[in-house]
């Protein structure tokens, strides 16, 4: 039978609060010396446990009383949200669960955190405990491959031409990055890289500056520094033995297609086969 990829996307803050309960935003447990203040609007808790939660009414069971917030604790036992969070129709019916084994499920970690990047005053951990939290409940939820994704900007060389940054600018590193792929690999889940380069900086690699116009001399120019960059990463990834790796970069500030016209859309399919 036929795999079939079935991709969630989600934030890594939430997948952090789901995992283990903590992050920003709205945490909760009993053990948190947080008080929590009256409150008129209604709140779901739910344990980060999986074995716990019943499908829909832990996510519509409305808590008896606010949740405690304390931003900077990462090891609750539940995570609490706005009921208003579901949204204004019913939580979807499910059938035919779990999935056949035939079917290969994915998840992607969008915008994932790296080590050390709690909110301002609250102590990071040291390590990456909290991310194999994270694997092991995707573990009991039987995914088989999680994607990840780089930040990297582009620049403008003194001579017109681009280049890809090295610098992620506050995404991951490769040294994070490669702690996270033997985590995952540990687990026996596999890893897909995909490509994101949102956006140009000057020189000093962290003000952002005006995407030069689309047009085909710098769609040129992009596609060549694009090339550079992925022939550089190519041996990072692999040595690091990662198992799928989009070739093109549909997150990026030209996309795959330029303006999306057939001379454009051709010239980037072409450039994208040639890698």
């Amino acid at each position: 039978m036929q795999n079939y990829f079935v991709y969630s996307i989600i934030t890594s803050l939430s997948l952090l609060l789901v995992s283990c309960g903590g992050g920003g935003g709205n945490s909760s447990s009993s053990n948190s010396s947080s008080s929590a203040a009256p409150s008129a609007n209604p709140y779901v808790t739910v344990n980060t446990n999986i074995t716990q939660v019943q499908y829909p009414i832990s996510y519509t069971t409305v808590a008896a009383s606010s949740p405690a917030i304390n931003p900077c604790s990462i090891s609750e036992n539940t995570v609490s949200y706005p009921l208003s969070w579901n949204g204004t129709q019913s939580l979807p019916t499910i059938t035919g669960a779990p999935l056949a084994s035939s079917v290969v499920t994915a998840i992607m970690i969008k915008d994932i955190l790296p080590s050390g990047s709690l909110p301002k005053g609250c102590a990071n951990p040291l390590n990456l405990s909290e991310f194999t939290k994270t694997v092991a409940r995707l573990k009991l939820l039987n995914v088989n491959a999680v994607q990840i994704g780089q930040w990297h900007w582009a620049q403008i060389n003194s001579d017109g031409s681009y280049k890809i940054t090295g610098d992620t600018n506050g995404s991951l590193s490769d040294a994070d990055l490669a702690q996270y792929v033997s985590i995952l690999r540990s687990a026996g889940i596999k890893v897909i890289l995909s490509n994101q380069i949102q956006g140009f900086v000057d020189n000093s690699g962290v003000t952002l500056i005006p995407t030069p116009a689309g047009n085909a001399a710098n769609w040129g120019r992009w596609l060549s520094a694009f090339q550079s960059f992925m022939l550089e990463r190519a041996t990072k990834f692999q040595s690091l033995s990662i198992d799928y790796w989009e070739m093109g970069c549909n997150v990026c500030v030209y996309r795959d297609n330029g303006d999306g016209s057939s001379a454009a859309s051709q010239k980037f399919l072409t450039h994208i086969w040639r890698l």
